[in-house]
């Protein structure tokens, strides 16, 4: 089952519309793990990048002009026990005043919790975790003029408790370029 956290970011990366988005995939299968089992990820037009600890895929989402958002720019792995490593930037429909409301509304959306609001590159950014039962979910939104940018990190297992290393890793590792 998956956590309300994520629904609400794939509710973002599908445009927040009944009729589905065209997903274009950009990326398959792609990075070159180093040592540390850790690969860079650009976003070839979403104008970020992550690490991630796993090969990667990158979707661009493109949705109907009257949808709240119009693209997403999409990079995401899952390890081998399921863990997802995500990280999408949201391009909304009517620039900022609509993805301020978005990241305001995603702070209380589905149960989440915030562990801090702060700056992340000048900025403003939150940290968010969501849990229930055996099922864990961080996400790290930052506000970046007309988009938003989301990383996502989610498990259901036994590895919650030992997942906040590479959460850290992962949200630590954004890189946001401007667009």
């Amino acid at each position: 089952m998956r956590n309300l956290a994520l629904f609400a970011a794939l509710a973002a990366s599908l445009m927040l519309t009944a009729v589905p988005a065209n997903a274009q995939a950009v990326q398959t299968g792609a990075g070159k793990l180093d040592k540390s089992g850790w690969t860079d990820a650009a976003s070839a037009q979403g104008a970020y990048s992550v690490r991630l600890p796993c090969l990667f895929d990158e979707q661009l989402m493109v949705a109907k002009p009257n949808s709240l958002a119009v693209k997403s720019f999409n990079l995401e792995c899952t390890q081998a026990d399921g863990t997802l490593f995500r990280a999408m930037r949201v391009e909304f429909n009517g620039g900022a005043g609509p993805a301020q409301d978005f990241f305001v509304r995603m702070q209380t959306f589905g149960g989440n919790h915030v562990l801090r609001a702060f700056k992340s590159g000048g900025n403003d950014a939150v940290d968010l975790k969501n849990e229930k039962d055996d099922h864990c979910a961080w996400t790290r939104q930052i506000r970046a003029g007309a988009d938003n940018l989301m990383l996502i990190v989610e498990h259901t297992g036994t590895r919650c408790a030992t997942l906040q290393p590479d959460v850290t890793k992962f949200f630590d590792s954004i890189v946001v370029k401007p667009r």
